[in-house]
C-alpha cells in the first residue's frame, strides 16, 4: 500500500530507453506460410527483455534514445523513418537491415549489408569479440555466439560500413582473426547516434547470450548513445531489473534481483541536476526510513547511489529520491 500511494502519480513518467511502438504494428507483419495469432505481436520483446536483463530500464515513454527490434519500423511512412533517424537508435541486425532496404542505410552507417545468414553457413566462427576499448572492451574479450535458442543457431547480417563507423566488437574465427562487425557505432549527418549490434534478436536471444561482458558492452553502447545523459543504469548484480519514476521534484527507484544468489554492492548511476536532500528505503512493513547501507555522490548532472548490501530474489529494494 506505501508502494501505490508513492508509484500510481498519474503525473509520473518513467525513464529509460524507449521501446517503439507503432498502432500499425501488425498491418505489416510478414508471416510464414499460414502463421497464428502469436506471430502478429508487435516485434521487441527480446529487446526489452535484453536491456532490462542488463540493468538498462526500458519505457514506453519519450527518451533521447529509442530502441528498434524486428520489422518495427513497417508501418512507418518515410517521413516518420526520416525523423526517428535525427534520435539517437539502437538497433539490431534485422531493423537495420530493413532500415537499409528502405533506402536509409547512409543514415545509420551501412553501404551494404546481407539479409540473415544462418551463424554456421556464413564461415567457421568461434566467437565475438568485444575490443574496442573506448567502449569498454578489451583484446581477446570474448563472447560465445553459439548459443542454443529457438532456431539452434542465430541468424545474424554482415555487413560493409560506412568508412567513419566505429567497430565496437567483432565475429572471429578460430584463429581469432576478425572476419566480421559484431556491433558498431555511428553519427549520421542529421546528428543522430546509431548503435547497432548485427545479431537477430529474435533468434539470438537467450540464457547463453546475457554475460557480465554483454553487460559492459551494451551499458557503454547505451551511455554513448545518451551522450553522457543517461537516466538510470544499475551495476552489481545479475539480472538487474530496475525502474526509475520521476515525480515532479523526487524520484522512485526499484531494483529485483532476479537471480537466487545474493548481489553484491549495487551502483545506480542517474543522469539528474536536481539537487538531492534524503533518499529513503522501504520497508517490509511499509515505512520510508533513512538506511545506513545507502550512500550518494552527486557531481553536476549526475547522482551515484550506492547501496552497501544484500537484496535478495524475496526482497526489492525501493528508493525514494527527494
Amino acid at each position: 500500500e506505501a508502494l501505490a500511494e508513492e508509484a500510481c502519480d498519474s503525473a509520473g513518467i518513467f525513464r529509460g530507453v524507449q521501446l517503439l511502438h507503432h498502432e500499425r504494428a501488425t498491418y505489416t507483419k510478414k508471416l510464414v506460410g499460414r502463421g497464428d495469432f502469436l506471430e502478429l505481436i508487435e516485434d521487441g520483446t527480446p529487446m526489452m527483455e535484453l536491456l532490462e536483463g542488463l540493468g538498462i530500464p526500458t519505457t514506453y515513454s519519450d527518451s533521447a534514445v529509442i530502441a528498434v527490434c524486428g520489422d518495427q519500423v513497417g508501418p512507418m511512412s518515410d517521413e516518420e523513418i526520416r525523423a526517428l533517424l535525427q534520435k539517437n537508435l539502437l538497433l539490431e541486425g534485422n531493423a537495420a537491415s530493413i532500415l537499409h532496404e528502405r533506402g536509409f542505410g547512409p543514415q545509420i552507417g551501412l553501404e551494404a549489408i546481407s539479409g540473415p545468414l544462418y551463424l554456421d553457413d556464413i564461415e567457421a566462427v568461434s566467437s565475438e569479440e568485444f575490443h574496442n576499448i573506448e567502449f569498454g572492451g578489451a583484446e581477446k574479450r570474448f563472447l560465445t555466439v553459439t548459443v542454443p535458442t529457438i532456431s539452434d543457431r542465430p541468424y545474424v547480417y554482415t555487413c560493409k560500413l560506412a568508412a567513419d563507423a566505429i567497430t565496437i566488437s567483432s565475429i572471429v574465427n578460430f584463429d581469432l582473426e576478425r572476419r566480421h562487425v559484431g556491433m558498431y557505432a555511428f553519427e549520421n549527418k542529421s546528428g543522430g547516434r546509431i548503435v547497432t549490434h548485427l545479431f537477430e534478436l529474435a533468434t539470438s536471444f537467450g540464457v547463453a547470450f546475457m554475460h557480465p561482458h554483454r553487460l559492459e558492452q551494451y551499458q557503454a553502447a547505451v551511455r554513448w548513445l545518451y551522450r553522457g545523459s543517461v537516466p538510470i543504469i544499475v551495476q552489481g548484480a545479475v539480472y538487474p531489473l530496475a525502474f526509475r519514476k520521476d515525480l515532479g521534484s523526487s524520484s522512485l527507484m526499484g531494483f529485483f534481483n532476479l537471480t537466487l544468489d545474493q548481489s553484491a554492492e549495487l551502483r545506480f548511476e542517474c543522469f539528474d541536476t536536481r539537487t538531492v536532500e534524503s533518499i529513503e528505503t522501504l520497508t517490509a512493513i511499509g515505512q520510508w526510513i533513512a538506511d545506513t547501507r545507502l550512500s550518494w555522490e552527486t557531481a553536476s548532472d549526475h547522482l551515484v547511489i550506492s547501496f552497501n548490501g544484500k537484496c535478495r530474489f524475496e526482497e526489492p529494494l525501493f528508493m525514494r529520491v527527494c
